[in-house]
């Protein structure tokens, strides 16, 4: 980044609560700062698979509220489910299972916003901050959900989000910021990391054709054995979280297959993941098949913003060095 006292700077500062005021990011002129704005609207958009109050995902439609204290709050003003479920009927499995645990004291998610910050200690460059809630908020809900079970294709979910939503960052702050993030939510950051290496190790090389029969049980590996258990299992012994579903996208990556919406929906088939009714549209479709939608679609509208913020970087940065060398060019005029 150009120093602070180069020509045509615009210098966008923020601070937090317990951390001295620090600049976020420099921005060759005002024009470059709008295009960071737009990414940072947009990234937001690209994580937030809401809970609905029906238990399915939709988009938030809107970017994260920044609360007095500086802390961006995602997701604030819409409805997100009890990460507790419990079934209203007193007859059903899971108030069987879960109904001791009714009116238990759980960690609300503000918590694991405040230990990243704390842990991280400085603030999340605007740009990143809506994606860093995102993780949290989501990843908080996932744990805190009495039906949640840790498993590796869930931390492969984490990381491969992770690594997709904060590209262009230096391979030091990516650490400290994934490392502060993993430990924010009680998890240990080296465990979710080789979590997700065993589930990309285990694909690599293998077919669709070998993803499916583990599915169906034959293969008796550890991740063969995890995506056989969440296809058998029942509704009160596991349940579909979207961080799970990026691990399976990262999976039909790794193995060749496209993600698309039909091959989401033979996957979501294969895994005996059920299909919700839309509302809205009256269209029956798994999560999973929703996930790969918006997932993608939000991959490909940050990528666009990524691009513009460089064009117009590289465009100001390129006036800047003119309009300098044509001061040069003066004084060395002057001075002869």
């Amino acid at each position: 980044r150009p120093p602070p006292e180069t020509p045509g700077l615009l210098k966008l500062e923020s601070s937090h609560p317990g951390t001295e005021p620090a600049h976020l990011t420099m921005f060759s002129t005002k024009s470059a700062a709008i295009a960071a704005l737009a990414l940072a609207t947009a990234a937001p958009e690209a994580l937030a698979f809401m809970t609905t109050p029906a238990g399915g995902f939709a988009p938030a439609l809107r970017p994260a509220a920044t609360a007095a204290n500086g802390v961006t709050r995602a997701a604030t003003a819409l409805p997100i489910r009890r990460s507790l479920e419990v079934s209203m009927s007193k007859d059903g499995q899971l108030a069987e299972k879960f109904g001791h645990l009714r009116g238990a004291d759980i960690e609300p998610c503000d918590k694991s916003v405040q230990r990243f910050y704390e842990m991280y200690g400085k603030p999340v460059p605007f740009v990143f901050r809506g994606a860093t809630n995102e993780i949290l908020y989501m990843s908080h809900l996932d744990l805190a959900n009495a039906r949640f079970s840790y498993d590796a294709v869930w931390a492969c979910g984490v990381f491969s989000t992770f690594d997709v939503f904060f590209q262009g960052i230096d391979a030091n702050t990516r650490t400290k910021l994934f490392d502060s993030l993993m430990s924010a939510l009680k998890l240990e950051p080296a465990t979710v990391r080789a979590d997700a290496e065993k589930v990309l190790s285990w694909a690599q090389g293998k077919t669709e054709a070998d993803i499916v029969a583990a599915m169906n049980g034959e293969d008796q590996s550890e991740v063969g054995s995890i995506l056989a258990k969440a296809k058998s299992a029942g509704e009160d012994d596991w349940i579909y979280t979207r961080n799970f579903g990026a691990g399976l996208i990262k999976t039909m990556q790794v193995v060749g297959v496209e993600p698309n919406t039909a091959n989401a929906k033979k996957w979501a088939e294969a895994m005996g993941i059920g299909e919700n009714t839309s509302a809205m549209t009256g269209l029956s479709m798994s999560r999973f098949e929703s996930d790969v939608g918006v997932f993608l679609s939000s991959v490909e509208k940050f990528q666009q913003v990524i691009q513009l913020f460089a064009e117009v970087e590289a465009r100001e940065k390129k006036k800047v060095a003119e309009r300098l060398a044509g001061m040069a060019e003066q004084a060395a005029k002057e001075a002869a």
